[in-house]
């Protein structure tokens, strides 16, 4: 059996407040949090358990280790991936071009967080994740997320290829970031189904990966260094898409 979720910070409990009160077993606040009517309000709006401590140490053996939890933790069901046929199924029933996220090789769960924080900023439509050789959403990667994770669906995969092969059946274009790609990201009309495929750092997309990309682009730059982290790189991609399908629009 899963173990209870733990969730700390002021934006990631109050994401899970607003989207899945029903996912929460108890909430731990301290007596002094400035907040602490709001959680109360909550905590018998939803009949959640409330404890209320007088110390912040009482917070950081909750958690295991010290934190910055702002005083407010949140203990809650096991974190839930959703199936790629569900997703798809979300994606077509959705009345814009749909984007997923596929990330290949990510291990850095801070990286992860910050992804998923990127996703939830320009309503990414879901992230996929390969079971093996990846990052998974923990503890760290929710509070770093900021609550994203209640918004994001987020789905595990046996076989990166064969789930490529999927979505391409499904209508979605493969489009690889890589340093080495010699077409840049704006040079591409991204008002289609899009699935963004970042890969890790150091060694990027794999190469089956990037053998089954419709196309493979950069991300243009000027100064001395040669590369991005992968959330990095994730969010200016994020954005050139909400760039196109958006601002592009609303200008024209």
């Amino acid at each position: 059996m899963a173990s209870p979720r733990i969730v700390f910070g002021n934006h990631s409990v109050k994401a899970l407040i607003k989207s899945r009160p029903d996912r929460i077993n108890e909430l731990h606040v301290l007596l002094i949090h400035e907040e602490l009517g709001f959680y109360r309000k909550h905590a018998k709006r939803h009949r959640i358990k409330l404890v209320e401590h007088v110390k912040p140490k009482e917070l950081d053996r909750l958690i295991g280790h010290a934190a910055n939890h702002q005083g407010v933790v949140a203990i809650a069901a096991p974190f839930r991936y959703v199936e790629l046929d569900d997703l798809i199924q979300k994606c077509r029933q959705s009345q814009h071009h749909p984007t997923l996220i596929l990330l290949d090789g990510i291990t850095d769960p801070q990286n992860l967080g910050a992804i998923l924080r990127s996703a939830g900023f320009y309503g990414v439509d879901g992230i996929l994740l390969p079971q093996d050789r990846s990052a998974s959403v923990t503890d760290t990667v929710l509070k770093i997320a900021s609550g994203a994770a209640e918004h994001v669906p987020v789905a595990r995969v046996k076989n990166v290829i064969r789930t490529m092969d999927i979505l391409k059946d499904q209508g979605f274009w493969m489009v690889g970031l890589a340093d080495r790609a010699k077409t840049a990201i704006y040079e591409i009309d991204l008002n289609m189904d899009t699935v963004i495929i970042i890969g890790s750092e150091g060694k990027g997309i794999r190469r089956l990966v990037r053998e089954h990309c419709d196309f493979w682009v950069n991300l243009p730059g000027e100064g001395s260094i040669s590369s991005l982290n992968a959330a990095t790189a994730t969010s200016i991609a994020l954005y050139e898409i909400y760039r196109q399908r958006t601002l592009l629009r609303k200008s024209s």
